[in-house]
């Protein structure tokens, strides 16, 4: 004879010594008004909350929280963590955001990238943008685009080890503009 369910009135708890296996189309609730349920359908599962905020903890220490899914072969693969010992959260895969959404980065969302479908902007809403290649030794800067002909050209190279900037096409100063030397 072995337990399979015991109510615990010394510790005010229902224990389950072997699995609980629930039907398709049935769900477990939690809270009074049954805010919480998770339930599964034989083909998906649903975590639902309808009130409050919903929070993932690790309390252990240096730990990660993994978020896996299929990974196209089979398998299944980390696509991204919260990795507790690094203090990251670490992406193992592209991250998509869609036309007209904007990537804030900064507690105000100071510096923003947004690409609308067709053009794409760099908005930095506060203080000074810089640029910086801060390689080991000499490194350089390249600024590309595309010309008339589909192929990536060099306009501008920030040359590290030759410490100067270098015009590889034409500049045209508009009137009214001045070049400034010394």
């Amino acid at each position: 004879v072995t337990d399979y369910y015991r109510i615990d009135g010394a510790n005010h708890a229902n224990r389950f010594y072997k699995n609980l296996a629930l039907t398709d189309n049935t769900a477990v609730y939690w809270g009074n008004s049954n805010d919480f349920y998770i339930k599964h359908n034989a083909i998906n599962t649903e975590l639902v909350n309808s009130t409050g905020h919903v929070y993932i903890s690790n309390y252990a220490d240096d730990k990660n929280i993994y978020f896996q899914s299929d990974d196209g072969s089979g398998g299944v693969t980390t696509y991204f963590r919260v990795d507790g010992a690094g203090e990251n959260v670490q992406y193992a895969k592209n991250l998509l955001l869609y036309d007209n959404v904007n990537l804030l980065i900064g507690s105000g969302g100071d510096l923003q990238m947004y690409h609308n479908g067709s053009t794409t902007y760099i908005r930095n809403n506060t203080g000074t943008l810089e640029v910086r290649n801060q390689t080991s030794g000499a490194s350089d800067v390249y600024f590309k685009t595309t010309t008339s002909a589909p192929s990536l050209d060099t306009f501008i190279i920030l040359d590290g080890s030759a410490e100067q900037t270098q015009f590889t096409k034409n500049t045209e100063h508009q009137d009214g503009v001045k070049a400034l030397f010394g």
